[in-house]
């Protein structure tokens, strides 16, 4: 019998809902977002649409939900699933904005006996995977370091969506996430002090746009990381680049660069080049 599912928000969600859709094995029985964007999805998807999720919730039996909506509403959201009896939860990342209230879903979802899975996506990443089992063979030596560096222009209307610009929404949280999950879940290392330094000039909006940062871990290894968004871009434009320092003097780099820039013709349509590697060196 296949997953009775719902997308709560169809910005962030609308992937999960369309590859939902895809899948015999689920059963994409309701959406809940709104707008346009909202209703054009629920169109395309020929399911029922629901400007409350909570409606949704209340009318529509489920087995499993994914959550997309805003940070700030993750904590409210999970537990209104979990009250509404379901038990296997896709939660987008971050999984909150605080410590606390990421403390306070996991609580929730235990007390409940329910599934819970953070949107990490690159830990199913063949590279990622490769490059967490080469650590852990040894064979690159003892971690001595870590460099990263993330840089991202968004698309202009990316800043239409005022959640973006407010405490909670910026790309610390909603992008660089990532790349602090790489980092624990491909070492395994538990990190133990943080030190940052963040601002907010080059759009200035009331959360960052840039930040660097050092993050020490319990075994003595410590890793440099900087996000700067570049002011503009047409398109998405993305550059990822980690450097493994070990003992032995072998390195591990892993390198991502991406980018879609509109051409500027009738049709308008995006040409976009992507490449992610991994080099042991």
């Amino acid at each position: 019998m296949a997953i009775r599912f719902a997308v709560f928000g169809l910005n962030q969600g609308s992937k999960i809902a369309r590859d939902a859709k895809k899948n015999p094995d689920y059963d994409l029985v309701a959406v809940a977002g709104f707008g346009q964007q909202a209703e054009d999805v629920a169109a395309e998807l020929e399911v029922p649409l629901y400007a409350d999720y909570t409606e949704l919730l209340n009318e529509v039996p489920l087995d499993a939900v994914a959550i997309a909506l805003p940070n700030g509403l993750h904590v409210s959201a999970t537990r209104n699933a979990l009250d509404a009896g379901v038990r296997n939860i896709l939660l987008e990342k971050p999984i909150a904005n605080t410590v606390e209230e990421a403390n306070e879903i996991i609580a929730m979802c235990k007390e409940a006996d329910a599934t819970l899975l953070i949107g990490h996506h690159r830990r199913s990443s063949t590279k990622y995977l490769f490059l967490r089992d080469f650590i852990a063979s040894g064979k690159l030596g003892d971690l001595v370091g870590i460099q990263a560096t993330y840089a991202i222009a968004k698309p202009y209307n990316y800043w239409d969506v005022e959640w973006h610009t407010k405490k909670g929404g910026g790309p610390f949280l909603i992008n660089a996430i990532h790349d602090i999950d790489d980092l624990n879940y491909t070492t395994g290392m538990k990190v133990t002090r943080v030190y940052a330094a963040a601002r907010n000039t080059i759009r200035g909006n009331e959360v960052e746009d840039s930040a660097s940062i050092v993050i020490e871990f319990d075994n003595g290894v410590t890793a440099t990381t900087s996000f700067p968004m570049a002011r503009q871009a047409r398109g998405t434009m993305t550059w990822l680049l980690k450097r493994i320092i070990s003992s032995s003097g072998v390195r591990a780099r892993t390198v991502c660069a991406s980018s879609a820039r509109r051409v500027r013709s009738v049709s308008r349509t995006w040409t976009s080049t992507t490449m992610l590697t991994t080099i042991i060196m």
